[in-house]
């Protein structure tokens, strides 16, 4: 027993030795933010998110006008939480719209995050590709190299200043689904211990240069692969991509319950915050799964399984939407979440999913912007 007792004490202060080392690279308000984050969670409150949630609609994906989102038309209320994309910086007119909405949406107490689908410099993709094959080596490597030089040099002159543009806590999500095949820096192309390198170089870049409001994140898909975990001195938020959740045979309802339960006590062990980092229901081979196989995803598939018995939140932070976007303007684009006109489209089950949808965002745990009693910033 005394041993057992001695090697708890062991793990507890090397947690607790970790969060001290993210704190001193971090300020008041993002260390705050950190803890209103798992005071949320463990009372049984989840915020709910959309990629691009507040700058873009399915109507019109890269708008150079501020724009009505389709979470707030269908509800009547904004998502609490928005993670945009640095992919998009090459469209300077919707970048500088996408700053100052989600600047108007940080003053109304919304959080803010940021992924980073890279492209690489001789693909320009940021899918697998024979072009940008070993390019992870190079920026990893103690070597200088163009590629090195490349990879910093975003930092220096789009990350950075980004973070910088804000006066509050910003979440970051790099190199995100790393155990899937599909990413140049993905399971086919490196090893977990060249993406645990490239990643610890991300951020103690970051860190050196004395920004100090970022909050880090990691996320693999569907499965926690714990091996390609940074480490804890270099994540605060844990998360998992989760498409197709209890709708799919490769996501069927016991996995994505197994993999839930993986993801709490992973997070509980390491005092880290649990996340849905990406979800939504898409089309699979050809075949339309929302609205038209599960019309009532968002309760029957989302909100069943982060809620308790009891009707509390079971430890995740936030739930994050992917986007919306009809990008030929043929109204047969991508969309995770109900939008004006989505009746029309699908029928009777378009209207089924925005009749859902309205009562997944009126569930008691599920937190939309202006459902907090207090700004969470506060």
């Amino acid at each position: 027993m005394k041993t057992l007792f001695y090697l708890t004490l062991i793990i507890l202060a090397a947690n607790l030795s970790a969060s001290a080392q993210n704190a001193k690279y971090q300020d008041d308000k993002t260390q705050l933010l950190i803890r209103k984050l798992k005071q949320n969670a463990e009372s049984g409150k989840i915020m709910f998110g959309v990629a691009n949630g507040v700058s873009r609609n399915f109507a019109d994906p890269f708008p150079s006008q501020p724009v009505v989102n389709d979470c707030k038309q269908i509800t009547g209320k904004n998502p609490q939480f928005v993670e945009n994309d640095f992919l998009f910086a090459d469209n300077p007119y919707y970048w500088n719209q996408e700053i100052m909405a989600t600047k108007e949406f940080v003053k109304q107490g919304g959080v803010i995050g940021y992924c980073w689908h890279l492209t690489g410099p001789k693909s320009n993709n940021f899918r697998k590709n024979e072009q940008d094959e070993h390019l992870v080596e190079k920026i990893i490597s103690n070597e200088n190299s163009d590629e090195k030089t490349w990879y910093f040099s975003l930092f220096d002159t789009l990350l950075i200043p980004t973070f910088n543009e804000f006066d509050c806590p910003v979440l970051f999500r790099p190199f995100h689904e790393m155990n899937g095949n599909w990413f140049w820096w993905g399971s086919t192309t490196i090893t977990p211990e060249q993406y645990v390198v490239l990643y610890r170089i991300t951020v103690d870049y970051i860190r050196n240069k004395g920004v100090k409001n970022v909050i880090y994140t990691w996320s693999p898909d569907t499965r926690l692969t714990t091996e390609y975990y940074p480490g804890d001195d270099y994540v605060d938020i844990v998360g998992l991509d989760c498409y197709e959740p209890g709708c799919s045979p490769y996501h069927g309802n016991k996995i994505f319950a197994i993999e839930l339960k993986k993801l709490l006590e992973f997070c509980k062990e390491h005092h880290k915050i649990a996340t849905i980092a990406e979800t939504g229901c898409r089309e699979i081979n050809g075949i339309c799964y929302y609205p038209n196989k599960y019309p009532y995803f968002w309760t029957s598939k989302v909100l069943n399984a982060v809620t308790d018995k009891n009707g509390k939140g079971r430890g995740i932070a936030y739930v994050l939407s992917w986007y919306n976007a009809d990008w030929n303007h043929d109204n047969k684009g991508p969309a995770y979440i109900p939008y004006v006109g989505f009746e029309k489209r699908f029928g009777k089950k378009g209207q089924q999913a925005i009749t859902d949808f309205i009562k997944f965002s009126k569930a008691e745990n599920m937190i939309f912007l202006g459902d907090f009693k207090k700004n969470i910033y506060e």
